[in-house]
């Protein structure tokens, strides 16, 4: 059973449908899924909206500040799902409507923005209304964010109706599954993360290690303490896509759990993730990773529940087979870079695949200072050397790719302030003198990992 039921997306006019938030945004919920599919899009208009009884009162009512049905009942179906409530879109073909939606309040999404974005967005809006000579705009957010100045408060997040509780009747799992861990020189980590599952309540089927150490160090007798279960495969070329994609392929059961080599899975992480997908209709089960110093008390308040998620971990999650093949896996184009993860989420949630944030299914990660990711400079998303591309290659893929041309930009410069906020101020500012010289490295980057398509 779901929370809210709709039928915006066969109603909205895209180029118009909240389009100020598009510049502003990485997260895959503002993307549209496909139109024709049920998908789990927030992006609801009048026309058909299912309001289960007592969310509204449960998200704290209807904000009355926004000026048309459309951009109430949009801005309240997203506090659902961010709060916790399982929103389907569904395609009706005996609905009719005399034209598509366009909301083309400015100042409804203005409003959409500062309470779910937060007042940072709007100065990031200003600079998009700069970039693109969009003179009227500016002014309309100027004027209106001078009217709304003692009202700037954004929203705080509500738990809504439990996820697991939107469902009549749990599915039966077998408890069986596939555990998938790719390693590059980490083998006094990786037999930590490999007796977390060994010795697991719900212990795995079997393990499957894709061992892409270099020849010289590779160490083969080291699997050889392990019994059967520990299926091992070796690649000279490392790659966390391709590593990935052959264990996919090899799995030999449905639901697979992608673990990392430098983790350890809590004793009752598995059952969590089952318990979850047992009662859900979720296609992944995305988990929480905490660092070795900490417990459940560091899990922030506003994700400690479970929601659709926005975020998908690719070493705490787990899927289902049939998922992973139905978007032919990892794609190639992040096979030594950072958002391989992200671009998965993307792909599975556009094809109408549901995944679940669930902070109760814990690992503890160690993360080692090397190998693995290390190996080919890849830390995290918007951050490189400073004589290395920028953005980041497989960053600015993400961008092009799922966004359109007068969006680049904007997109670039947050990154570049996001990655001011990790860095010291001499770093920032050497690297806003070498940006041309960055940018023009990351395209050449981008040209080569473009041409990379998904394993089959």
């Amino acid at each position: 059973m779901a929370t809210i039921v709709h039928a915006g997306l066969q109603f909205i006019r895209e180029d118009k449908y909240f389009e100020w938030t598009k510049p502003l945004v990485t997260n895959w919920h503002f993307l549209t899924p496909n139109k024709e599919k049920q998908n789990l899009s927030w992006k609801s208009t009048g026309h058909f909206c299912f309001i289960r009884k007592g969310v509204i009162e449960a998200l704290g009512g209807i904000d009355s500040k926004f000026s048309s049905i459309d951009a109430i009942l949009a801005e309240l179906t997203y506090r659902c799902m961010v709060s916790g409530g399982r929103v389907l879109y569904l395609p009706l073909a005996n609905i009719s409507a005399s034209g598509s939606n366009s909301l083309t309040c400015d100042e409804d999404e203005f409003r959409f923005i500062q309470r779910h974005l937060g007042r940072n967005s709007l100065f990031f809006l200003w600079i998009y209304f700069i970039l693109n000579l969009q003179p009227i705009a500016f002014v309309k957010l100027l004027k209106w964010r001078w009217v709304e100045r003692t009202d700037s408060k954004p929203y705080e997040r509500r738990k809504v109706f439990g996820y697991t509780e939107n469902y009549l009747e749990p599915k039966n799992h077998e408890r069986t599954y596939s555990a998938i861990i790719p390693t590059i020189d980490r083998y006094d980590y990786l037999d930590k993360a490999i007796h977390s599952l060994i010795n697991n309540p719900c212990p795995p089927q079997e393990i499957i290690i894709v061992d892409q150490t270099p020849i010289e160090r590779r160490q083969p007798d080291f699997y050889r303490e392990y019994d059967s279960r520990v299926r091992v495969f070796f690649l000279d070329e490392a790659g966390q896509c391709t590593s990935r994609n052959l264990a996919i392929k090899e799995a030999q059961s449905e639901w697979l759990l992608l673990f990392e080599d430098d983790a350890e899975a809590w004793e009752d992480m598995i059952v969590e993730h089952f318990k979850l997908l047992e009662n859900s209709f979720a296609d992944a089960s995305t988990g929480m990773s905490l660092a070795p110093w900490k417990n459940k008390s560091y899990i922030p308040a506003r994700i400690a529940f479970y929601h659709n998620a926005d975020v998908l971990a690719t070493g705490n999650c787990m899927v289902s087979k049939s998922s992973l093949l139905y978007v032919n896996g990892l794609h190639l184009a992040y096979n030594r870079g950072s958002g391989a993860d992200d671009d998965l989420g993307r792909r599975l949630y556009l094809n109408g695949k549901e995944i679940v944030f669930n902070p109760y299914a814990i690992m503890t990660h160690h993360k080692a200072p090397s190998g693995g990711m290390r190996v080919h400079g890849a830390w995290w998303r918007n951050k490189t050397g400073l004589t290395k591309g920028f953005p980041p290659a497989t960053e600015l893929y993400t961008i092009r790719h799922y966004y359109p041309k007068k969006y680049h930009w904007i997109k670039v410069i947050i990154s570049y302030l996001n990655t001011s906020q990790r860095t010291s101020s001499i770093y920032v500012f050497l690297s806003f003198i070498l940006f041309p010289y960055k940018y023009s490295k990351s395209s050449k980057e981008y040209l080569i990992i473009s041409k990379k398509g998904n394993l089959k």
